[in-house]
């Protein structure tokens, strides 16, 4: 991608050093995969882009893990707080994986806990200390892979996320949404949120639907999903007019 070369980069160990992983604000926004490059371009000035090995667009599995009833999309659906996600997440590119706990609370602030390795077992003490979940009564849910461009503002403790070319899987099923961006964008602070300005000149309001409730939707069509009904009316717009420039959540 031409565009994403002309961004400054930044090294892992700077973004870590910004320590935006552990406890955060998070805004989300589904957005037409159209639209890329003029986010990529609005951003071009504000932000640097994280570079590893040369890599800047790179590729993630991430297996979720929920209870037999999927207590915690549930949880999500109701729109509860102090709720949480459990997944495995494995950065192809560099070959490491983590265990990965996200806990949202009542301050509207998500806190990641995570341990290196993907074997769930090997997360037991991280989830159950920071769950109410045992390990023995969670089980995979779907794989999901993906694409992700990483942001870095230049000046303020702001990261965004790009999310491109899903590929969702669960057993034989599997289906591809190329249409859509899942970009999040993660701050210490909720006021002053460059990215969020972005979006708001582009037309596009931020929205609470993640890639794993979608997920969930998608494989289980007949789950309860109230909360999410507008969301998805205008993700299913983006799927029948791909070309719908500026469609977002």
């Amino acid at each position: 991608m031409e565009l994403l070369d002309q961004f400054n980069s930044v090294s892992i160990d700077a973004l870590n050093q910004k320590n935006l992983l552990s406890n955060r604000q998070d805004r989300k926004f589904v957005i037409s995969s159209e639209a890329l490059s003029e986010i990529l371009n609005a951003c071009l000035a504000e932000y640097d882009v994280l570079e590893i090995a040369g890599i800047r667009n790179f590729k993630y599995t991430t297996n979720y893990f929920d209870t037999l009833g999927l207590h915690m999309y549930h949880e999500h659906q109701r729109g509860k707080q102090n709720r949480c996600k459990i997944r495995t997440r494995f950065y192809v590119d560099s070959q490491i994986g983590f265990v990965e706990v996200k806990v949202k609370n009542n301050k509207d602030r998500t806190i990641k806990h995570r341990v290196k390795g993907m074997e769930l077992a090997g997360g037991k003490s991280v989830i159950e200390s920071n769950t109410r979940y045992s390990i023995d009564e969670l089980e995979q849910v779907f794989e999901l892979q993906y694409k992700r461009i990483t942001l870095l503002h230049k000046n303020k403790l702001e990261k965004v996320t790009l999310d491109t070319e899903l590929t969702y899987a669960k057993g034989s099923h599997r289906f591809d949404i190329e249409q859509l961006i899942f970009a999040e964008v993660k701050t210490n602070d909720a006021h002053d949120i460059t990215f969020c300005q972005i979006m708001k000149s582009m037309g596009i309001r931020n929205g609470s639907l993640s890639k794993y409730c979608l997920g969930v939707i998608s494989f289980y069509p007949n789950i309860k999903q109230n909360s999410f009904k507008l969301s998805l009316k205008k993700i299913f717009k983006i799927h029948a007019d791909a070309t719908n420039e500026h469609t977002g959540i």
